[in-house]
């Protein structure tokens, strides 16, 4: 019975979370909320297809910090994610499990344990700097003959 009662704890949570506290309290951007919901959606489909627990046994331990590593990993190996992508992914859904530990007490342990887990190495790609020969090559690329080149000239300076 126990585990019936915090299924669907979390599932009204994650509704309001979704409809009401993403969009209308913290008033997230259209696309940023869609990262959101994708993110919840796809540690949903890793517990469904992984872990076997479906949305009517969902409880506190489905969001334990080694299911939570492993989806990680299911993300980057399964389905082609970036680290950067997985980090993404996984700020959302700290952001969801905290929010279920402000709602409800039982949830509380889980939340600050989830704060735990590390965010996957990234490596920023090198910035290639432009050099002033290419910067005068682009110039000179511009036909100041006509209307275009002139205006193309003017975004330029």
């Amino acid at each position: 019975m126990k585990k019936q009662t915090e299924s669907l704890v979390i599932a009204k949570a994650m509704r309001e979370w979704d409809k009401v506290y993403l969009p209308e309290i913290r008033a997230l951007s259209p696309h940023t909320l869609r990262a959101y919901h994708e993110a919840i959606t796809l540690y949903i489909i890793f517990l469904n297809d992984v872990k076997s627990t479906n949305c009517d046994n969902l409880s506190g331990d489905s969001f334990s910090i080694v299911h939570i590593q492993e989806w990680m990993l299911w993300l980057k190996n399964e389905r082609g994610c970036s680290n950067s992508t997985c980090n993404q992914r996984l700020s959302c859904l700290k952001n969801f499990l905290e929010f279920l530990s402000k709602k409800d007490i039982r949830f509380v342990q889980m939340g600050m344990e989830t704060r735990e887990v590390k965010q996957m190495r990234y490596v920023r790609p090198v910035q290639v700097e432009i050099t002033q020969e290419v910067i005068k090559t682009l110039f000179n690329i511009i036909d100041l003959k006509t209307k275009i080149g002139k205006r193309d000239l003017h975004y330029f300076i």
